[in-house]
């Protein structure tokens, strides 16, 4: 495996902390608990993400050409300013402020857009970064938020976890930093 891919499934993981620490706090509302709500809660974040990390990653191939003097320093920059808005998010939000009703499709479809916004900045960073890659970084973070999200919702309803999805959010910001430091020392 080459280390560009070994980066952008690092990447995948650490933004799905972020989810799956909103999935944790969504599977807690669902009452029953439904298989068929839980797979429209992961299809809406997966959708929505992808379409996020799609835009951003061809922005990102877009502003290359023009900042091409400081485009890795952009990029390493909004790589940083995730990994940070991760791990100061982790102590600032409390339980009880993570959890949405996700029978309500816009507030489910509003929370998808909203959590996006971290894989804007980090998939815009990919696009400068590594302008060479398409779109294959956006194929498996998909998919991993796919998993993740389900994951999430039926291990908040079922069990109601607190600290493990703080834990997730943590560790991805963790992760998210320490890429940022190494893409900067290579």
């Amino acid at each position: 495996m080459s280390e560009p891919n070994i980066i952008f499934a690092l990447v995948a993981l650490a933004l799905s902390g972020d989810l799956l620490f909103l999935a944790i706090g969504a599977g807690v509302t669902l009452h029953p608990y439904s298989k068929k709500t839980n797979l429209s809660v992961a299809l809406t974040f997966a959708l929505v993400h992808f379409l996020m990390a799609s835009f951003a990653l061809f922005i990102g191939h877009l502003f290359f050409g023009f900042i091409l003097e400081f485009a890795r320093y952009a990029g390493l920059f909004l790589l940083a300013f995730t990994a940070l808005k991760f791990i100061f998010e982790t102590n600032k939000i409390k339980n009880h402020n993570r959890t949405f009703f996700v029978e309500d499709k816009r507030i489910l479809l509003g929370v998808s857009v909203a959590s996006s916004f971290n894989s804007l900045f980090v998939y815009l960073a990919i696009g400068l970064l590594f302008p060479a890659i398409r779109f294959s970084p956006v194929y498996i973070y998909t998919a991993v938020v796919f998993l993740s999200v389900l994951f999430g919702v039926f291990i908040g309803n079922k069990y109601r976890p607190e600290r493990f999805g703080r834990f997730s959010k943590y560790l991805g910001g963790l992760v998210l930093l320490f890429l940022s430091i190494y893409l900067l020392i290579k």
